[in-house]
Parts: structure tokens; sequence; C-alpha cells
């Protein structure tokens, strides 16, 4: 998640956070815009979106096999002719064999003028970074655009007017011209599937109705889907329990006393982690999820440095859960490694906060959440220290060889705290970040839960 998004959420006690839970693929036509375009679908929904070139696959087919479901596909502006397949790439199957919304921009626009039976040819004018009033119809991604919104125009080819297949396709906005006669085209849709496309750029800073056409085809995707649900995943788990013998006194909420794992079946659906995330955790209170079913270097022309040689050799493994176990019922008794407990720190103040939160053990009638803090003057790192220190001597180093992490904080460190490390590092203030009701975000913040999930990407097993 972006920086910014965990430092509002940590705030109010929250790591998730409460947008669309919409999965985008951004089909990528090498341009310098399509992550402006991820930057725009990204702020709308839970799912950063899923970026692939237009030759990353042979066949719209074989990306299919190979990626997770999806709610809608952008594809992306980019050089050349959508009429090259060296230039549109799969675009062209994608639009002719996906169901799914698609909204082409620029090229992925003149994209699906040509695949629907239209011809692309050369603009009036070439028309790079300038700008230019629109008028449209008010409907589909154009819908409560002000009429004679100004927008941003990047291209040199355009989809022709006099050959347009009315059939197929409808225009839906055009260059409002001063003589008042309808200009070239710059949006159109199919006329039987959810198929858009806009000639301008609408993730331009300077596209005044950018904001509004996102937000409408992130709505109509949203009305598809709930139209047409997508078939249910389906998970064959297989049990592989491994019993573990604690080192430290026994307790029936240990994590480390046992690891019970299930392994997803090849006959299953593919596992989508921030799905199943929001579904066991989406109404906790203080929740987490560490992503990395696309946390993978990008491939390179750079001879490989040893970073890149230990990080491909990972295991590829998120991890993901939720302080909603359970507490001593005594304060005094709260047990600092085995607790679940919240972390913040004020390097300012020089203090560290834990919340311990759960719900009392002892408790039969009020299983209501609890919230016990304590304050320390102590810093961020020799609490760190201690805290592995004290959890070694209490259950020492037997783990299954299923869990890849012996201890259990789940957080980040801010960069400003590295002054404590190193007094002459420069201080860098995070800028417009915000911890929400306009408190300062913490400068560390750790969530340490009883239990956790981690999920093995490569060998589709969930450990718990």
């Amino acid at each position: 998640l972006p920086l910014k998004r965990i430092h509002r959420s940590v705030s109010s006690g929250i790591f998730s956070t409460r947008s669309p839970s919409m999965k985008t693929l951004i089909i990528d036509n090498y341009d310098s815009y399509t992550y402006n375009i991820f930057q725009a679908v990204a702020s709308r929904t839970t799912h950063p979106p899923v970026v692939v070139r237009n030759d990353q696959f042979s066949s719209w087919s074989e990306a299919v096999r190979n990626l997770d479901t999806f709610d809608n596909v952008i594809i992306s502006p980019g050089p050349g002719n959508p009429n090259n397949k060296g230039d549109f790439g799969l675009c062209a199957e994608a639009l002719t064999s996906c169901e799914l919304p698609i909204l082409g921009v620029c090229l992925g626009h003149q994209g699906i003028g040509s695949v629907f039976g239209g011809k692309v040819i050369g603009a009036q004018v070439p028309m790079h970074g300038r700008m230019s009033k629109i008028e449209h119809t008010d409907s589909d991604v154009f819908h409560g655009v002000s009429q004679g919104s100004e927008v941003v125009r990047y291209h040199s080819l355009v989809v022709d007017p006099s050959s347009f297949p009315e059939k197929e396709l409808e225009v839906t906005a055009w260059v409002a011209n001063e003589n008042g006669k309808k200009g070239e085209i710059m949006g159109l849709r199919h006329r039987r599937k959810p198929i858009f496309g806009v000639q301008f750029h609408p993730e331009s800073i300077r596209t005044a109705c950018g904001d509004t056409i996102f937000d409408n085809f992130v709505k109509l995707s949203t009305e598809f889907r709930n139209q047409n649900p997508p078939k249910p995943a389906i998970f064959n788990f297989h049990r592989e329990t491994s019993d573990m013998k604690a080192s430290g006194p026994s307790s029936p909420s240990k994590v480390w006393s046992v690891c019970d794992t299930l392994s997803v079946g090849p006959d299953s659906s593919n596992v989508d982690i921030r799905t199943i995330f929001e579904l066991m955790f989406g109404d906790s209170s203080v929740a987490f999820l560490l992503d990395s079913s696309v946390n993978q270097p990008e491939k390179t022309l750079l001879p490989p440095s040893q970073f890149d040689v230990a990080y491909s050799e990972r295991p590829q493994v998120s991890y993901f859960g939720a302080l909603d176990g359970t507490t001593a019922d005594d304060p005094e008794l709260v047990d600092m490694p085995s607790s679940n407990f919240l972390l913040r720190y004020n390097r300012t103040q020089g203090a560290l906060t834990l919340d311990f939160i759960g719900r009392l053990r002892s408790s039969s009638v009020n299983r209501s959440m609890i919230t016990t803090s304590k304050t320390f003057n102590q810093s961020i790192f020799s609490f760190i220290e201690n805290y592995i220190a004290e959890g070694s001597n209490q259950h020492g180093s037997d783990h299954s060889p299923d869990r890849t992490l012996d201890q259990g904080l789940f957080g980040y460190i801010g960069y400003e705290v590295g002054e404590e490390l190193y007094p002459t590092m420069r201080n860098i203030p995070f800028e417009n970040a915000s911890g929400g009701e306009g408190r300062p975000p913490p400068d560390a913040c750790f969530l340490h839960p009883e239990s956790y999930i981690q999920y093995d990407h490569q060998r589709r097993l969930f450990s718990i």
C-alpha cells in the first residue's frame, strides 16, 4: 500500500483500507503514461493494478491462464498504430475475447475503432501536449462531465468519422469546434459490450474531467460485476499438520506450539491473497497484510548483483492477520513476547506506546475487545532488540520448517528514525503524510499478533 495510506489507517487503528475491491489489469503498450494510469486506478481501489506488457504473453488465452482473475481491463496509450501487431500486441485479442469492462486510452481507443471495423487515419493536426475542449453524450464514462471540459491530447492518429462502424460502435465524445460542428472523435463505446474508449489522456493532471472518467469506469465495472458475479473460487485444501513441542511454558494461544499447514490443490483457483485477507479480516479493528504476490524484481538487461540473486532465491511469502486474539485479564500479567499488541513510536518524545488489544481469556460473557496501554521511554531499536532476546529465551530456536519467521512484528520504521542509528543522516520529513484528523503518523508502528497466517506462493501452502 502507498505509505501515505498506511499512515492514515495506522493512526485510526486499522492497517487495511476501505476502497472498492476492484482488480484491474493494465496492458502496457510501452508508454510513459502507463504508470500515471496505474496511480489513478490504485488511488481508487483496494488492489493495486497488475501491469503486463503487450508482448508479455503470446496470446490472450495464455495471459488468462497465467494471471489472477480481474474485474476490468485498461489498454494503455502507446506509440505506433493499432493495426500493427508489433505496436498493439495482445490488445486486439483482448478486445474480442475478454468479456470484462475495458477502457482504451489513446492508442487503446484507436484500437477499439480498428478492431470493430473502423479505420485509423492521420489527425488533422498532430496534437502533442495540446489542449482541446470536448462535448459528449453524458453517458457511461462521460456521465457528469461538464460540457466544454478541456482535455490533454497526445496523438497524431484518430478514428476516421467517415467510415465509423455505427452498427458496432457509438461516438460518445468529440472536439467542440467554434463553428458548432462536431470535430474529431474523442470518445466511443461498443453498443453491446462494456468497452469504452477515450482519445485524450484522462490521467494527465491538466485534463479537468480525468477523475470523473476513472470514477465512472470503476463504478461501471462494479455494476457489471454485481450483475455478472464471478464463479466462486474453488480451494481444495490438504491438511499437513506438524506438531511442535514448545520449549517454553505451555499455552494454548502460542503460535509456536503448533504450525498447521494447508496446501492448495492443483485443481484449485488462483489464490488472491487480498481477497482472502478482506474476507477473513475485513471487519477487524487492527489488521495487517504484507502482500508478496507481485513482489518480484523486474527483469533488466543489467548483470545480476548478489542482492538480485539472493532476492530471487528467497521464498515468495505473504503474511496477514489481525489483533483479534485473547489477552490477560490483569494488565500487569500481559506478556510482551506472546500477547497481541500495537506498538507506536514517537521519535521526538522518545516514547513507545504499547496498546495490548484483545478479549479477556477468562470471560465467557463479555467478548468485546479491550485495550490496555503502556508507555515507555525507550528507543524503538532497543525495544526490538530486547523483544527478540526475550522471545528467544522463552521459546528457543525450534520452529516448523513451514514457518519462515521466528518472531512476529509486522509494520514499518520511518526514515526519520534512522537518525538514531546515523546522527549525521539528513532529516527528510514526510510530505503530505497524515495520521488522520490532523495528527502526524507514528515514526514507527508495529503489530504483534498472537498468531498469523503465511502463504507460500510457490508451494501454494498456507501456514497458521
